[in-house]
């Protein structure tokens, strides 16, 4: 990937989860201040749930003046816990010449937006998005995170994607193929023709779980490429 002014600016898109990344060529965005230098940077993923929105979410960035005459540059980057986007400013000089610039969801401290070296832009994508999953943790509710609040109904899974995982998860448990915590012995006591196993969607997940153990798996579900994986396991073991 090219690097016009050597940097690239990236942010993970708050309708599916993904990273978005893009060449920038701060120098000429910051010079165009006068001249109201902008960008927009929305996710390219056709399977996206924003790709069918009139007015997508989208990172902007914008070269202004300070009150010190010197250039900047003003983001305002989607935020995938908050839903609403957070304005962050730095210097033109900075931006053109750090290694990685790094700006943090003020609300859960998760970083959400980078500005630098390709190498090091793509290192903090994949730091962000394992910090994502260790939020998420068990229970697959970003909304329980302590310090921030979360509109959980908008991150559901599309209609589609999870109806495919519901049935791969019926057919599996149908084949007796989802092995849990259940002994023998109890999976004895459940009633014929009784489901153990639960399916719950949440924010760009669907939660299947144990009923009678506990045991539980997070099913990725920001796709229908990613559902379509999960529909061709031979099994599924909730841990």
């Amino acid at each position: 990937m090219s690097e016009p002014g050597g940097r690239i600016a990236a942010y993970r898109c708050p309708s599916c989860g993904a990273g978005v990344m893009s060449a920038v060529d701060v120098t000429a965005l910051a010079s165009g201040a006068s001249g109201g230098g902008r960008i927009r940077l929305r996710c390219g993923d056709p399977e996206c749930p924003s790709s069918a929105m009139e007015n997508p979410p989208a990172m902007e960035a914008e070269g202004f003046y300070g009150s010190d005459g010197q250039p900047k540059l003003r983001l305002s980057v989607p935020c995938i816990f908050c839903g609403r986007p957070h304005v962050f400013t730095v210097d033109k000089s900075a931006a053109a010449s750090r290694d990685c610039l790094v700006f943090p969801c003020p609300a859960s401290g998760i970083d959400i937006c980078f500005v630098g070296q390709t190498d090091h832009v793509k290192a903090g994508l994949a730091k962000s998005e394992l910090e994502l999953l260790d939020m998420i943790g068990d229970d697959g509710d970003l909304a329980n995170v302590a310090g921030f609040s979360v509109d959980s109904s908008k991150m559901l899974p599309d209609p589609e994607i999870e109806e495919t995982i519901r049935l791969t998860v019926r057919f599996l448990e149908d084949e007796g193929k989802i092995v849990c915590k259940c002994r023998p012995e109890d999976l004895e006591k459940i009633p014929e023709g009784e489901s153990r196993i639960t399916v719950e969607p949440g924010p760009r997940y669907v939660k299947v779980a144990c009923r009678e153990c506990g045991a539980a798996k997070i099913i990725p579900a920001v796709s229908h490429s990613a559902a379509q994986d999960f529909a061709d396991s031979d099994s599924l073991v909730l841990e």
